[in-house]
């Protein structure tokens, strides 16, 4: 899965960073923001001859992998609310090199933010800040849409389950 990942560009659920830096608890909420994601720290974006965009494996250095693993772990928990991880998995690569997965769960409890205010939510163009007004109407807006998609399925479905009793009863000819 992670080696999938790579071998596509970074996109709405997949960050890649050559390493921590500061931003790092940023890409975490963001994800928590939203759907959830993957960030791979030890992995370079590239773009290709084509145009097109792919990671490359380059590891990261780590003199401690378990300290670097509590960091995350640590930035996780102080965001507001804190964001649960799913995965936080480091892989041993060549010459003392460290890939590290971080799976980041999307929070039921939006907005996430900093104790400073700051707030970003994950797009296709990556991470994107928001104020706490704009975060939470967009996140209500989201929500409301999935109600209505949510509420066509099943409406759907109760057609389609009306149309195979015609069927099963013989009430031919159907109209779908």
């Amino acid at each position: 899965e992670i080696i999938s990942m790579i071998q596509q560009s970074e996109r709405i659920h997949v960050e890649f960073k050559r390493e921590f830096d500061k931003g790092f608890c940023e890409h975490i909420m963001a994800f928590a923001n939203r759907y959830g994601g993957h960030i791979l720290v030890g992995v370079d974006g590239v773009v290709n001859t084509d145009g097109s965009q792919t990671g490359q494996l380059v590891g990261f250095e780590s003199q401690n992998i378990d300290k670097d693993k509590q960091k995350v772990d640590a930035w996780a928990r102080d965001l507001r609310p804190a964001v649960t991880l799913l995965a936080n998995q480091e892989y041993p690569l060549q010459n003392g090199r460290w890939l590290l997965h971080v799976q980041v769960k999307e929070q039921t409890e939006k907005p996430v933010g900093t104790a400073a205010g700051l707030y970003k939510i994950r797009t296709h163009s990556g991470d994107n800040p928001m104020d706490h007004a704009a975060m939470r109407a967009a996140i209500f807006e989201e929500e409301r849409a999935l109600k209505s998609l949510w509420s066509c399925l099943l409406r759907n479905i109760a057609h389609a389950r009306a149309v195979l009793q015609n069927v099963r009863q013989g009430n031919l000819p159907v109209t779908v």
